[in-house]
């Protein structure tokens, strides 16, 4: 991962705030002044990391001009969503599954997840090793923490006609397209916002997994163009020929014909330009 960044003359050596939640590492769910705390960083992350209005995949360029590395890859294993590796010299990468059969919700939501596992549990890494073995505990702050991101608490003000009323499932649809985040994180926050009960929280998980979206999600994302960064420097190393078309389809992770076929573009777009 890090040597299309050396190859490029990039420095990269930023890693972001670590956070001590105090928790014990025994415990079964996160007590209400931990989510406090986790609202509250959420808050000072999002406005580090400039997100602002951006929704879906437009955060994972906010993660990127902070130098924190996004890179998609399709895994051998399907039931991982993403894993993380950080080092004091080298920063920080966040690596995601882009299989085809994960939702695109989820592989947003996988980015926060992991930059979480990066802020809260950094004595839990070793250097340059991906952490994908963790606790219980951590991986609800993980998850509380991309809820909570993704979905702020102030984000739902606009959809205040139909937050105070009972949620029908197309108010429910409506506000995680607008949002662009799946239907499992947007029902989850909001009952930690308390718009929705405990009841009807099990009543929508439960009517979820009668509908056959236990994995899938309902009314999906469409698929989005992915590593865009990352080609870009490839793409500036070919053109500057200090790597070859094997160089090009290892580090894309694609066959030699289908680097073949990206470089011919590459060279047809600086002709053009």
């Amino acid at each position: 991962m890090y040597e299309i960044y050396e190859l490029a003359g990039e420095k990269i050596s930023y890693l972001p705030q670590q956070y001590n939640l105090k928790i014990d590492s025994k415990e079964k769910q996160i007590p209400k002044e931990i989510k406090l705390q986790i609202e509250q960083i959420v808050l000072e992350e999002r406005e580090w990391l400039n997100i602002g209005e951006s929704r879906g995949e437009e955060i994972t360029e906010c993660f990127e001009n902070k130098g924190i590395r996004i890179i998609f890859e399709k895994f051998d294993m399907p039931d991982m969503f993403g894993v993380s590796a950080l080092h004091d010299q080298k920063g920080c990468f966040i690596v995601i599954n882009d299989d085809e059969n994960i939702p695109e919700e989820r592989k947003i939501f996988s980015i926060v997840h992991e930059y979480a596992h990066i802020l809260f549990d950094r004595n839990q890494y070793r250097q340059v090793i991906l952490q994908s073995t963790r606790r219980n505990i951590y991986e609800k702050i993980a998850d509380k923490f991309a809820g909570y991101f993704l979905i702020p608490r102030k984000s739902l003000a606009k959809y205040s006609v139909l937050l105070k009323s009972q949620l029908s499932w197309n108010d429910l649809i409506y506000i995680k397209k607008d949002l662009r985040v799946s239907l499992k994180a947007l029902l989850h926050v909001l009952n930690d916002y308390e718009y929705i009960s405990d009841k009807e929280y099990q009543k929508w998980l439960k009517y979820l997994n009668m509908k056959g979206y236990t994995k899938k999600e309902p009314d999906p994302m469409p698929y989005f163009k992915k590593n865009t960064a990352h080609e870009k420097i490839v793409r500036m190393l070919f053109m500057k020929e200090q790597i070859g078309i094997n160089k090009v389809a290892e580090l894309l992770g694609v066959s030699v014909e289908e680097a073949r076929e990206s470089a011919k573009k590459w060279m047809m777009d600086e002709r053009e330009g």
